[in-house]
């Protein structure tokens, strides 16, 4: 949903193409990172047990209004994937970080696109860390017809 500001935060389940598609983009604060956490709290309930499902994280035009913002929006997505039995491959820009993928997840997620306007970070994320399974992109449109369709 587009308020006034020119923000997006939601995130919706769409069962038919078992996607979970989770979106922000604009300038976005605190109360929208609270908004976007309740939007998936209400979306993952409705995910089916032992589901395999993809994963379209949609960060167009993302930025933060402070770095203490950023940190907690930067961690959205790859604690999902954790927590649903995939580990980021950005993951490795990290190594001094514990990740313990959860050997048990309710459902899993089986393929990720990640799509951003950052040219540059995501052609570089692109070429370090893509593998069949995730990829990045800085067009929506691409993103998300990987994901569908292949």
């Amino acid at each position: 949903m587009k308020n006034l500001k020119g923000t997006e935060i939601w995130a919706k389940w769409f069962n038919e193409k078992k996607l979970l598609h989770i979106r922000f983009g604009g300038l976005l604060n605190q109360s929208d990172f609270e908004k976007l956490s309740g939007e998936i709290k209400e979306c993952l309930p409705k995910i089916d047990d032992g589901s395999e499902i993809k994963l379209f994280a949609d960060l167009y035009e993302f930025k933060a209004e402070n770095f203490e913002v950023h940190k907690k929006f930067r961690l959205v997505i790859p604690e999902i994937m954790i927590e649903y039995g995939m580990l980021p491959g950005y993951s490795k820009l990290f190594p001094e970080a514990e990740v313990i993928i959860n050997p048990n997840p309710r459902f899993k997620i089986i393929k990720v696109a990640h799509c951003h306007n950052d040219e540059e970070k995501i052609n570089r994320y692109h070429k370090e860390f893509s593998s069949f399974n995730e990829d990045f992109f800085i067009s929506q449109k691409s993103a998300y017809e990987w994901l569908i369709n292949n």
